[in-house]
C-alpha cells in the first residue's frame, strides 16, 4: 500500500452561551471592580466565545498597566452549567508589585543622536510605569520611520522580585546599498553605487548619494 488515509472525526457538540460574570481579586486602589467591567467584551447571555474571553483579561491587564502594575496577572476561572448549557466566568485578578521606572537604556542605536529618540517618548525615567505610555512611545518612535523595528522591554532588578523596568531596545534602519554592473559589448562596463539613508544623525530624513563608473575603450 501507497497511501494512507485518514478520517478524522468531529462533533462540536452543544452550543453554550455566558451566563454570569464576576470580577474578584486584588486591584490598585485608583480602580474600581465597576471600571473594569467596562474593558469587558462579553456580557451575559452572549454566545460563549473563548476570543472574546483572552481580550476581556488581555483589557483588564492594560488598564492596571497604567497604574504601575506593569506585571499585573489576571485569569479567566470557568464553572460549566449542563444542564443550563451556560458557562459562568470568574475574573481574578492580582495586580502584583508596582514597578518603578529607574533608567531607560537605549541599544542599538548607532546613527541618530540620542535626544532625537528621547524626545519621543512618553514614558519617562524616575516614574511610575504605565503601560499606554510605554505603548505611545513605540508609536511615536515608529512612525518617525527612522527605524526598522522598535521593540520595547522589560530589565528586570536584581531582587527577587522585579521592581524595576529599564530597557528600551531599538534596532535601527540603515538604508539600502544597490550595486549594479552591466556590459555593453565592447564599449566597456559601467556600474551604479547608490546608497539611502531615512536618517543621518537625526538631522536629516533623507540622505542619498550616488557613483557612477564606466570604462570605455
Amino acid at each position: 500500500k501507497k497511501n494512507i488515509y485518514i478520517a478524522v472525526t468531529i462533533d462540536e457538540g452543544h452550543k453554550f452561551s455566558i451566563g454570569k460574570i464576576k470580577l474578584k481579586g486584588d486591584i490598585p486602589e485608583k480602580l474600581s471592580f465597576a471600571e473594569l467591567e467596562k474593558e469587558l467584551t462579553v456580557t451575559e447571555g452572549d454566545v460563549f466565545n473563548r476570543s472574546k474571553i483572552n481580550e476581556s483579561t488581555s483589557n483588564i491587564t492594560k488598564v492596571m498597566g497604567n497604574f504601575g502594575y506593569a506585571f499585573a496577572n489576571v485569569s479567566s476561572v470557568p464553572t460549566i452549567d449542563m444542564e443550563k448549557q451556560r458557562v459562568n466566568f470568574t475574573f481574578f485578578a492580582d495586580k502584583g508589585r508596582k514597578i518603578y521606572v529607574r533608567r531607560i537604556n537605549i541599544l542599538g542605536n548607532e546613527k541618530t543622536k540620542d535626544k532625537v529618540i528621547r524626545r519621543e517618548l512618553r514614558q519617562f525615567e524616575s516614574s511610575w510605569f504605565a503601560q499606554d505610555k510605554v505603548d505611545r512611545s513605540k508609536t511615536r518612535l515608529t512612525r518617525t520611520q527612522f527605524f526598522d523595528t522598535v521593540d520595547i522591554g522589560p530589565n528586570l532588578g536584581t531582587d527577587t522580585q522585579p521592581r524595576y523596568l529599564t530597557d528600551k531596545l531599538i534596532k535601527i534602519l540603515y538604508g539600502n546599498t544597490f550595486v549594479r554592473t552591466r556590459c555593453k559589448g565592447r564599449s566597456g562596463n559601467c556600474g551604479l553605487l547608490e546608497n539611502k539613508h531615512r536618517v543621518f544623525y537625526g538631522l536629516v530624513y533623507f540622505f542619498e548619494r550616488k557613483c557612477k563608473i564606466g570604462v570605455g575603450h
